[in-house]
């Protein structure tokens, strides 16, 4: 009896890990209204891979991101954070979604300088079908 295998292959896209230029960091002040945290590039996908949050203001703060500017369609639970603090979430902590579209945020408090709230998102960008 003779035993023949199988080779099984598989497509696995390859992400591109993209984070914003740095002189942009400094002026992406999230407010009470949606905001363009991140911009897709035109016929890709998305997941996110580090939220990086500061909150200068007074009193914590909830932070949704999602899609669309009005109004911002969540995509994942709020995040909660405390005055005066910052918040890294990593791969593990974030709900694995996958962005067709680009990705908005907004606070739950209007942010103004000094006194503001921050986001810098890094995400890995996929070409290709989802999944």
């Amino acid at each position: 009896m003779s035993s023949t295998s199988r080779i099984e292959t598989r497509q696995y896209r390859v992400g591109v890990i993209k984070s914003p230029p740095m002189g942009t960091i400094a002026s992406m002040v999230i407010a009470a209204t949606p905001v363009a945290a991140y911009l897709l590039t035109t016929g890709r996908t998305c997941k996110i891979r580090k939220i990086h949050l500061f909150n200068g203001q007074a009193a914590p703060v909830l932070v949704d991101i999602g899609t669309a500017l009005a109004p911002l369609v969540p995509a994942i639970p709020p995040i909660y954070i405390v005055n005066g603090m910052e918040l890294v979430l990593r791969e593990e902590d974030i709900p694995d979604v996958e962005f067709t579209a680009d990705i908005t945020v907004q606070a739950s408090a209007a942010g103004a300088a000094p006194a503001d709230v921050r986001c810098v998102l890094t995400v890995e960008e996929y070409l290709g079908p989802t999944g």
